[in-house]
């Protein structure tokens, strides 16, 4: 409303100061008229100049904060798909964590005597606790078969033990280092293994 009666009240004193001279007209009231009007309209074109300034400047505030806040948003999906992975690989790493400690839990307490070959990475992999210990069972078995053949294979090939300083200790028969070995033969605890390397010694000694 107050640009269009402005603009009224302008055209009206336009017309009026535009009005052709009469004689006898005061030609400086005339000019004075016209420089007045002349000031009010640049004022109000500067005023009007000022407001587009500062518009476009508020424009450009608003472009270089939706910038600043799609770069930040932007940051932020990447730090989250890192921080995804980052916690994918953690729990990757958790798993495989458990899943050993259980496997040398398993190890030191039903299969106390192939931690030697566990320490080696001799032990076969399993995906499960029930297939870890079929497959640990079936290792220790033929690990047993294999150790009594060869000291059966020993004793049998031996012949009778030499007489003098190599005689067996008194009141220790062949029968009971042939069953003492054959009881230390599954086993891999550090104790029983130095016992039984301790007696197969022995025995190569007397049959040699």
């Amino acid at each position: 409303m107050s640009d269009e009666s402005d603009t009224t009240e302008t055209t009206e004193e336009v017309t009026k100061t535009t009005v052709a001279a009469q004689p006898g007209e005061d030609y400086e009231k005339r000019f004075k008229g016209l420089q007045k009007l002349f000031d009010k309209n640049q004022k109000r074109l500067e005023a009007l100049e000022a407001e587009r300034d500062t518009l476009l400047e508020s424009r450009e505030s608003l472009t270089q904060t939706e910038k600043q806040r799609l770069a930040e948003l932007d940051k932020a999906k990447v730090d989250l798909d890192l921080a995804i992975k980052e916690k994918e690989t953690l729990t990757a790493k958790l798993s495989t964590h458990e899943a050993n400690a259980q496997r040398t839990k398993i190890i030191l307490s039903e299969f106390s005597d192939l931690s030697a070959f566990e320490a080696q990475g001799l032990l076969p992999a399993a995906s499960t606790e029930e297939e870890m210990r079929t497959k640990f069972t079936a290792f220790r078995t033929a690990l047993g078969t294999t150790i009594d053949k060869n000291v059966q294979q020993k004793i049998q090939g031996a012949g009778p033990a030499p007489t003098g300083a190599g005689n067996l200790p008194v009141g220790r028969s062949k029968e009971t280092i042939y069953a003492e070995l054959q009881r230390l033969a599954g086993s891999r605890s550090p104790e029983d293994r130095a016992k039984y390397d301790a007696l197969v010694e022995e025995w190569d000694k007397l049959t040699t």
